[in-house]
């Protein structure tokens, strides 16, 4: 379903939004759904009364205030990612959370992973926040930051095997 605001940009291999006004209805989905993107839709349905929206929007912020300018802008890029997709797809499945648990850090690798169900896929999901480098073209960027995430995750898998 389509967020009032939101323009999206899509063909075989990837989605591009562009959100070009913080709608109220985005601004509600954020407060609706914050509890499960950050502790896991699974946690926060067994120990709703634990995991408030009070205590999340706490934790939220001491993670959040504690980084320098650049993580922010990532955390808040993190955030909207996990809400729009998880509007936007519906034959997605969420894999990741938003917190990092065991070090209360910025994760490494690839910000969100979601499971297509109706091709039984993984789709691996790096966000770009802030703002542009040196390049007339941010895609430079991007490329560096998506071919590390990939190189990482290609480490992680072959260390298991």
């Amino acid at each position: 379903m389509a967020i009032n605001g939101i323009r999206t940009i899509q063909n075989r291999k990837y989605f591009i939004f562009f959100i070009e006004n913080f709608s109220d209805e985005l601004k509600q989905l954020i407060r609706d759904q914050l509890q499960g993107i950050f502790h896991g839709f699974s946690e926060y349905e067994s120990l709703e009364e634990f995991y408030s929206y009070q205590n999340t929007l706490k934790s939220f912020l001491e993670r959040y205030n504690s980084k320098y300018d650049d993580a922010k802008k990532g955390i808040i890029g993190e955030l909207l990612c996990h809400i729009i997709l998880s509007n936007e797809l519906d034959d997605f499945k969420c894999l990741s959370i938003l917190k990092n648990k065991e070090e209360r850090q910025v994760k490494k690798g690839f910000d969100i992973i979601y499971y297509n169900l109706e091709n039984i896929k993984l789709w691996y999901t790096e966000v770009k926040s802030g703002h542009k480098n040196e390049s007339p073209n941010c895609s430079d960027a991007n490329v560096v930051l998506l071919k590390r995430s990939r190189s990482g995750y290609a480490n992680k898998i072959s260390s298991i095997s």
